[in-house]
């Protein structure tokens, strides 16, 4: 998957893109939304994302969970409702200036063979952000 436009809106059902989340937004812990078009849907789509503080053990740390809230769709054909794309990135402080890195995403199986048409995507996209947040 390629990201081809992204912005920062208002809403669930914003229209008007705004300026980015500022840091003190995303660390308020509330819903915030964003729209976003890729090379494998025809739409655009929104999608959810709430940043969560560390607690404990992953004090100083965090997770940020996303949820399409738009449905996804290949011209008229829904390929995944709302609710049916999530995931979460959980980040924690191990040592000083060492960060662990964890992803879990999710997708609801559906017809057409939606899912398993983009595993090899799924897959390259897991390895890909692994070598990024892995090198000094």
């Amino acid at each position: 998957m390629l990201i081809t436009d992204a912005a920062a809106v208002d809403g669930p059902a914003a229209l008007h893109r705004r300026a980015d989340f500022s840091p003190a937004e995303l660390h308020a812990g509330r819903p915030l939304y964003f729209v976003q078009h890729d090379n494998r849907a025809t739409n655009e789509v929104t999608y959810q994302l709430q940043w969560r503080e560390g607690r404990g053990a992953s004090a100083g740390g965090g997770s940020v969970a996303f949820e399409n809230v738009s449905a996804v769709k290949l011209y008229l054909v829904t390929l995944f409702a709302p609710g049916d794309v999530q995931s979460v990135i959980i980040l924690e402080p191990l040592a000083p200036g060492q960060w662990g890195y964890r992803s879990v995403t999710g997708i609801r199986q559906v017809g057409l063979g939606g899912v398993e048409r983009y595993r090899a995507s799924y897959v390259n996209r897991a390895v890909a952000m692994f070598e990024h947040v892995s090198r000094p």
